[in-house]
């Protein structure tokens, strides 16, 4: 069940308000459950960019420690760097679930990361000549932008990535049971709803 957004989701909602009321053969409590799955709809938007935020900043701050860590200093196009990448890799890691298993992701994870290092650098060391960093003395390297050492050793940090993204869906954002509750109650509302529609003719 899609519900539009603005003024248009209002005025579904009164316009099916009036419509149940009129209806005898439909149970009260299935207009409480399209109601629900209106405001889930609604509310999955908020929380989806919410999220987004909260482990793009976390991503950042984590790589720019990782970054002073390793190397004694960082730069602030790393945070955006570091945030992009860890909200990529969640987002890959929540679509494809377990479809793909934990080695494939982190060469998936390897994957994103270089690219964003890659579009990263040629925006900020080769045009804009920041020389943020410079891989053109290790093997394998691409404009000294990206190399194949630190490709594997990004497939390597995915792993931890990986477990981070998880704690932290089912920690700060209490995913999981919490989750699967409000699933099962948004494909009730579309049972419902075509349930509602038959025997009103709505």
């Amino acid at each position: 069940m899609t519900i539009p957004n603005g003024n248009a989701c209002f005025v579904m909602i009164c316009i099916f308000h009036l419509r149940l009321n009129s209806c005898k053969n439909v149970p009260q409590h299935y207009e409480k459950a399209f109601l629900l799955g209106v405001f889930i709809d609604m509310s999955r938007g908020l929380k989806t960019i919410s999220q987004g935020i909260s482990l793009f900043t976390i991503g950042g701050i984590g790589y720019v420690i990782i970054e002073n860590i390793w190397r004694g200093y960082s730069h602030v196009t790393m945070f955006f760097a570091g945030g992009l990448s860890f909200l990529c890799i969640e987002i890959m890691d929540v679509r494809l679930g377990k479809s793909v298993n934990t080695f494939g992701k982190c060469i998936l994870g390897s994957t994103i990361i270089t690219t964003i290092e890659f579009v990263f650098g040629c925006v900020f060391n080769l045009y804009y000549k920041m020389n943020v960093w410079d891989y053109s003395h290790l093997p394998f390297n691409l404009f000294g932008q990206i190399s194949l050492v630190f490709s594997s050793l990004w497939c390597l940090l995915t792993y931890p990535v990986l477990y981070l993204g998880k704690s932290i869906r089912r920690g700060l954002f209490k995913e999981g049971k919490k989750r699967l509750y409000i699933h099962k109650l948004y494909q009730n509302c579309g049972k419902y709803q075509k349930e509602i529609a038959t025997k009103c003719k709505l």
